[in-house]
């Protein structure tokens, strides 16, 4: 997803939306569904390796070309 922000509100704008995305994760909202986990905001795994693949390939590329990733830098069962 992108978002497109003005620069004058980007620092607060990024810090109130990690504040809530550390929050819905915190609060265990994305679920396992292989586990009988309902997803109902649209969050979950990855279907299977090259959608991991190409996600990682992406983030690759925003940082080559000199973007930032702010959120989802890290797999989940990293933290």
């Amino acid at each position: 997803r992108r978002l497109i922000v003005h620069d004058r509100v980007m620092a607060r704008f990024l810090e109130l939306l990690k504040e809530r995305y550390q929050n819905f994760i915190a609060e265990g909202h994305i679920k396992n569904p292989l586990e009988g986990g309902d997803n109902k905001y649209g969050f979950g795994p990855l279907i299977h390796a090259g959608a991991y693949q190409q996600f990682e390939h992406a983030k690759h590329a925003v940082t080559q070309a000199g973007g930032q990733i702010h959120f989802g830098a890290r797999r989940l069962a990293d933290t």
